[in-house]
Parts: C-alpha cells; sequence; structure tokens
C-alpha cells in the first residue's frame, strides 16, 4: 500500500476551498444519510429475497433472449443458464435487472412468461423496489443514463454511498487539494476539482450502456486533483507513506518522484476499466480516467503559464 501524504494535513486557513469541498461534501452526506439508510433498509429486504430475485432473473434472462443485440456475451450467457433454470444464474441476473435501464424500461409493456401467480407478485413487489429505489439519495443526486439532467452532472460530485466511500473520498480531498491550493491556488483548485467532476461524468455518460447504477462521489473530481499535482510537480520528490508489512523497513515515508502517482493510480484504473465486463456495472474507472485527463490538462497549463498561479493563502511552513 502506498499513499502520499505530500505537505500533510493543512488547516483551514492554508487552504480555504479545499475545506470548503470538504464541508459541503459533509454537509451533503449528513442530510442524506437518514433517506439512505432507510431506503437501503428497504431494499436489502427485497434483495435477501431468493423467490424474488430469481424471479426477477428470470424475467430479466427472457428479455435478453429477445434483446440480445443489447447485451455482452457474458450477460447473454447467463441468460441461456437462467432459462435452462440454473437457480445460481437467475439469482445474478436478479442483481443485474435492477441496475438496468432497459429492463427498468420494459417491465412495464413487455408480456413475460412463467407462472401467473409468481409473475404478479413480482411485478406488485418490484414496482415497490423501483419506487424505493428512486427515493434514494443516490439515484437522486447522482447521474445516469436514465437520470441526466444538468443539475446531476455536480450534484453527484457532492454525494456518497456511505461512510467509507465518503471517508477516503475526502482524506484524498484534503491531501491533494489542500498540496495543489498551496501550490497554485485557490481558483484552481476550484477548476480541477468542478471541471474534473465534469470530464469524470462526460466519460461515464458515454461508456455506461444500459446500467441504471448511478455515478456518485469525488472520484473523478480527486483524480483531476491527482493528476494535476502529479503533473505539475513531475520530477520533484513527493512524500508518500508505504506499508508493506508490519515489520521494521517495510513501512514509512519515504520521498519519491511526483510522477509515480500515475502508475500507483491511473493504471490500475485503466486496467479496470479495460477489464470491465459491459452491462455488469461495478466501479466508474471511465470517471476516474475522464478526471484525470481533465487535471492533466490542467496541470500541464499550468506548467505551461497558459493558467496564472495565485501567491498561496499563508507561508507553506504553516501547517498542523
Amino acid at each position: 500500500m502506498i499513499l502520499p501524504f505530500l505537505r500533510g494535513l493543512l488547516p483551514p486557513h492554508l487552504a480555504p476551498v479545499t475545506w470548503f469541498l470538504i464541508g459541503i461534501n459533509l454537509f451533503v452526506f449528513i442530510v442524506n444519510l437518514p433517506a439512505h439508510l432507510a431506503t437501503k433498509s428497504v431494499l436489502d429486504v427485497y434483495v435477501q429475497d431468493e423467490e424474488f430475485m430469481r424471479t426477477q432473473g428470470a424475467v430479466f434472462a427472457q428479455l435478453v433472449r429477445e434483446r440480445p443485440d443489447r447485451y455482452s456475451e457474458f450477460i447473454r450467457q447467463l441468460a441461456r443458464n437462467a432459462l435452462q433454470g440454473d437457480d445460481l444464474s437467475k439469482q445474478l441476473m436478479g442483481g443485474y435487472a435492477a441496475r438496468d435501464r432497459l429492463f427498468t424500461e420494459s417491465v412495464d409493456t413487455m408480456k413475460f412468461s412463467g407462472d401467473a401467480v409468481a409473475l404478479a407478485k413480482w411485478k406488485a413487489e418490484y414496482y415497490d423496489f423501483r419506487d424505493v429505489q428512486a427515493k434514494m439519495p443516490s439515484y437522486k443526486w447522482g447521474l445516469s443514463r436514465g437520470r441526466n439532467g444538468w443539475t446531476n452532472w455536480i450534484t453527484y460530485q457532492f454525494a456518497h454511498t456511505g461512510f467509507e466511500h465518503i471517508f477516503w473520498n475526502l482524506a484524498f480531498l484534503l491531501i491533494f487539494g489542500a498540496c495543489l491550493e498551496q501550490l497554485v491556488g485557490s481558483s484552481l483548485v476550484t477548476l480541477t476539482y468542478l471541471g474534473a467532476g465534469l470530464a469524470g461524468a462526460a466519460t461515464f455518460v458515454l461508456t455506461a450502456g444500459l446500467s441504471y447504477s448511478p455515478l456518485v462521489g469525488a472520484s473523478g473530481s480527486l483524480s483531476g486533483l491527482i493528476a494535476c499535482v502529479a503533473v505539475f510537480l513531475w520530477k520533484q520528490p513527493a512524500r508518500f507513506l508505504y506499508w508493506f508489512l508490519p515489520v521494521q523497513g517495510y513501512w514509512g515515508i519515504r520521498e519519491f518522484p511526483a510522477w509515480l502517482m500515475f502508475p500507483v493510480y491511473f493504471v490500475p484504473d485503466l486496467a479496470g476499466h479495460i477489464s470491465l465486463i459491459p452491462g455488469v456495472g461495478g466501479v466508474a474507472y471511465s470517471a476516474h480516467l475522464g478526471g484525470a485527463l481533465f487535471g492533466l490538462a490542467v496541470g500541464y497549463a499550468i506548467k505551461r503559464g497558459w493558467l496564472v498561479k495565485e501567491e498561496p493563502p499563508a507561508p507553506l511552513e504553516e501547517s498542523w
């Protein structure tokens, strides 16, 4: 594990915009937390209901059979297994159906074959599932092919799905945002955060396919900040915290060239995006890469003098 430490954890008076962005993210998370927990608890009941998920999977498999051109070979094979009665395949297909936009749009109009009683029970429960899902903060604030109004391109950057999600995003925002604010000023941090978020959103919308799962979180924006710092510093030494084993000599803080952040953070994202199975969803690697490209462009523009740096808000030596 290699984590950046850079200039350390700077207090608000040294990085006001970074701390303001952290405050917005925390405010949105706290305000939405009750609704998130309430809707998640209801959806978890359906997800853990094997009969509901198997029936949904069997229904989804029929849609895939009717529209094979819209799905990957992996999903088509899983659908064939489900139609042949494989319960595990039905269960998996039931999970994928909940995130598939075409399935959501087809339930009201398409005629499905099977046990009429089981289908009627499933359909009533599915409508409730869909109504509750639509009320989740991540679906209201997030960005997807089915929900991509201009406000969602901004709001998704401040919405998070859980404590771990927001903790790591804000930790990286503090480390990279504060460092960049000391290097180039508050205005360029704002530009990079929001611009990288928009670039990440654009690449996500273009590559999301039929996924109904929303994009949420500051990861695209953070990728832009990381790339901007890496390009701006490039061969200059940057402090990293490394941890491989709890043994002396295998952990500590060392200085490495700043360009190391590219293979550490973006090669895994590129590999993840290339290996991602279409239609399955998961981590929004494309949003990370889109944000990183924007940050790279900003960092290069700053180094070339096309964007004007500001004076830091206080001497660099002042920190916690």
